[in-house]
């Protein structure tokens, strides 16, 4: 298992990463798209939109599509 630390709304670093470990492990079993967003002391109406709305859509495709092609791979030579 590797994890990364990356800003989901930032599709080339995501994709980056999930490249790098492929290349390490060898191929790609599962992606958790699972990110959220918390700030202390800042009351919530406060928050700009698109730090809200970058995370839950924009942040989802980009933590699964790079994933796509390495499991459609592995399906392929079953």
């Amino acid at each position: 298992m590797i994890a990364y630390q990356a800003d989901v709304r930032d599709y080339d670093v995501l994709k980056s990463g999930l490249d790098s470990a492929v290349r390490e492990l060898g191929r790609l079993d599962i992606v958790a798209a699972n990110a959220g967003i918390f700030q202390f002391g800042e009351p919530v109406e406060e928050v700009a939109l698109n730090d809200w709305t970058g995370y839950p859509s924009p942040g989802t495709y980009n933590s699964i599509e790079p994933g796509t092609e390495p499991q459609a791979s592995i399906l392929a030579r079953r």
